[in-house]
């Protein structure tokens, strides 16, 4: 068992190690060409005819989406290298904190969001941010269509864990789809529709994973969404 362990975790560097590689390669490159197509676009597009607008358009949002990609990428290679620095963390303030700046950045919604009373915890403070800031965004993202949105965030103590909640009344998914949804660029609904890369649930879960926890999710279509985490005592 040791020895399988050993192979693992020396396959799951490796794999770290190339998707970091690869990534970091492919972000040069591509930086050259969302920069001369946002050129041509600025220099060139008053005098072109619709449809060449229309495709350097293209050329540049594709080449933008590429860019939020790669980012994730090596955001999500350098979780398995970077130490955890643990400590006390106060996880209701932590979450107030989040939710006052989306309230910023959200200014034009009237977003409801109830915080109760959470216990804190002890882990790498800067990380645990990540995953709450990921799951309230998707929050505040998922409920963008109804017009009362509602967002709930609990937390309690249970068998030697401390257990977190983040639900929303918004689009929902196929919970029949729930083992998916934390692999990466796993996406459950249109990019037209709802903006994103499909990394976010998955950095939260390597996240989670790293303090030695869980993650899970419920939902319903069109009926909102519950996203479980727990950090162990």
């Amino acid at each position: 068992m040791r020895e399988r362990t050993s192979e693992l975790e020396a396959a799951n560097r490796e794999l770290e190690a190339f998707s970091y590689s690869v990534a970091h390669d492919l972000r040069g490159p591509l930086s050259v060409i969302v920069g001369y197509a946002e050129t041509l676009i600025e220099d060139h597009a008053a005098q072109w005819p619709d449809e060449p607008r229309k495709l350097a358009g293209a050329i540049m949002a594709g080449g933008e989406h590429m860019q939020r990609l790669i980012e994730g990428l090596l955001r999500l290679s350098q979780l398995g290298r970077q130490p955890l620095s643990k400590g006390p963390v106060d996880a209701g303030a932590l979450v107030r904190e989040i939710v006052d700046e989306l309230r910023r950045q959200h200014s034009s919604r009237e977003v409801v969001v109830h915080v109760s009373e959470i216990p804190g915890c002890v882990g790498d403070r800067a990380l645990l941010r990540q995953v709450l800031v990921n799951l309230l965004s998707n929050a505040f993202k998922f409920t963008r269509a109804r017009e009362k949105p509602l967002v709930t965030v609990t937390g309690w103590t249970e068998g030697g864990e401390k257990i977190y909640c983040v639900r929303d009344n918004g689009a929902g998914f196929d919970v029949q789809q729930a083992d998916k949804l934390f692999a990466a660029f796993q996406r459950f609904h249109d990019s037209d529709q709802y903006e994103g890369t499909g990394i976010g649930l998955s950095i939260a879960s390597r996240i989670v994973q790293r303090h030695g926890g869980r993650i899970w999710a419920s939902a319903e279509i069109g009926k909102g969404a519950a996203f479980y985490f727990s950090i162990p005592d």
